[in-house]
């Protein structure tokens, strides 16, 4: 990716350490630009010390950012490859601690515009996350904020929000022995249109939908003869061999991602027109037929 948030946790020493995919990479970090450009032909990578609570990583080529810290009063490492803040993470999250008699932290990372979004359900409570606990991060403009959240008690942590994607990084810790890992969807949003049949006939409908279909909004098809519908769910009655072809759907997501699939569907014609043959009885014969789809071969007897 090409932008990432990193959130301090509590350790002795605290390392961003950056790898570019692409040569000739200009990389930001906190506002300030790297003197030098990052090459993947000369294996470049950069260290960089966390001293704020929060930094912001940018890159004009994709790049990939590994947080490493230590434990609270150990030296001994623990770290996270992070995940890219853009059009990446989840809407709900369940996390249970590694150590039961330790400490917890929940680095919550989200758009500032959904931080009144959040509710934490811990111990069978459900409880709403005030938008007054979280921070911006800085050199954002206010897009991204953070909140360390420390959890009570152990057990299971189910956090979700209603507004929009964020990401969770847990730190742990007890004695000597610490761990850190992101617990939120790396991958990018994505489209996932379903069809309600593998295969189609001649006057089948058609039934194109979204899975997740409520995460999404503006969702427009474009059909095979190029007229558009607009609309999660797409109904086409009575299909005919002209409605085969590609179908494309572009949506937005709540996070404000513009996404795009598509689906290829092919509406068969059958020829059911038989002669009639007259067998000899003993006779063996052999049906065949031309075409996609499964066949059923049926007897007359009448």
């Amino acid at each position: 990716g090409r932008h990432y948030v990193a959130v301090k946790n509590d350790g002795q020493w605290e390392n961003l350490y950056i790898f570019p995919t692409e040569n000739y990479t200009t990389v930001t970090i906190n506002g300030q630009t790297l003197p030098d450009l990052m090459n993947v032909k000369d294996k470049d990578q950069y260290s960089y010390k966390m001293t704020d609570e929060a930094v912001y990583v940018e890159a004009d080529k994709p790049i990939i950012v590994l947080q490493v810290s230590s434990g609270k009063g150990t030296t001994e490492p623990c770290g996270a490859v992070l995940p890219h803040a853009l059009c990446t993470g989840s809407t709900e999250i369940a996390y249970q601690s590694g150590f039961s008699n330790g400490t917890t932290i929940l680095n919550l990372v989200v758009k500032t515009a959904y931080i009144d979004g959040f509710t934490i359900i811990q111990g069978g409570e459900e409880n709403k996350l005030f938008a007054s606990n979280f921070k911006e991060v800085p050199h954002t403009g206010g897009t991204w904020s953070y909140y360390r959240y420390p959890v009570a008690g152990g057990g299971v942590v189910r956090i979700k929000n209603s507004l929009g994607s964020f990401h969770m990084g847990a730190y742990d810790y007890i004695g000597d022995s610490s761990s850190y890992g992101y617990f939120s969807d790396y991958r990018p949003i994505e489209l996932r249109p379903q069809l309600s049949k593998s295969y189609y006939a001649s006057g089948d409908e058609v039934h194109l939908t979204l899975l997740d279909a409520e995460s999404f909004e503006n969702v427009v098809w474009t059909l095979p003869d190029g007229s558009k519908f607009y609309g999660s769910e797409l109904i086409i009655p009575n299909a005919t061999s002209e409605n085969s072809g590609l179908y494309e759907v572009n949506a937005e997501s709540k996070d404000g991602c513009t996404v795009a699939s598509s689906s290829f569907i092919d509406v068969n014609i059958f020829d059911t027109s038989l002669k009639e043959e007259i067998i000899c009885y003993g006779s063996e014969v052999t049906l065949t037929s031309d075409g996609r789809g499964p066949y059923v071969w049926e007897p007359d007897l009448n």
